[in-house]
């Protein structure tokens, strides 16, 4: 039996660590469409980031 781990609601964190500013989100979603809005939508809210992570579904 496969066992999964989900989440009911979403989160978000930040830490700075030597002058950079990490900043962490979840959000429960249903399908990969979903995902890919959530992460547009941080790309647009974070223009000037240097990087932003993939997603794990």
């Amino acid at each position: 039996m496969e066992i999964y781990h989900t989440i009911y609601k979403g989160g978000d964190g930040e830490i700075v660590e030597k002058k950079s500013r990490f900043i962490a989100e979840v959000h429960p979603v249903t399908s990969e469409e979903e995902a890919m809005e959530i992460l547009e939508q941080t790309r647009k809210q974070y223009w000037d980031a240097r990087h932003h992570a993939g997603l794990t579904l």
